[in-house]
């Protein structure tokens, strides 16, 4: 009978044995969990403050641009600008032909003709916002 015991006590202590061992491949792969959990912590802290110092950021770029924007006149695009060009030629042309209409008093020049020209009057450009 004691034999059968010491083979008994031999296998319980070769189980406990394992069962240790795994324990520390258990504990060794939850402290490698836990290293990763507070890595990624300290990154996503990291990455938040970094994301508020970008948003700080850009409220001042945005506070600038707000700032020049009502300091300095705002500037034509190309396509505005061509527009507001042909408006104020449009308005230089009405306005240079009503003052030849004016301007030209003579005697052969009725004031109901409307094909005077004044060729004294040159046209002046008008931009028009």
């Amino acid at each position: 009978m004691s034999q059968k015991y010491l083979i008994r006590i031999a296998e319980l202590e070769r189980l406990l044995s394992e069962q240790a061992e795994a324990l520390r491949q258990k504990d060794q792969q939850l402290s490698l969990v836990e290293e990763t959990e507070a890595f990624l912590r300290s990154a996503l802290t990291r990455a938040e403050e970094k994301i508020e110092e970008d948003e700080r950021e850009i409220e001042h770029l945005f506070a600038i641009v707000v700032r020049y924007r009502h300091t300095f006149p705002v500037k034509y695009t190309a396509w505005s600008q061509k527009k507001a060009v042909a408006r104020s030629v449009a308005v230089s042309w009405i306005i240079w032909g009503k003052s030849a209409l004016n301007s030209c008093h003579c005697e052969q020049c009725p004031e109901s003709d409307p094909h005077r020209t004044g060729w004294r009057v040159r046209p002046v450009t008008v931009l028009l916002k």
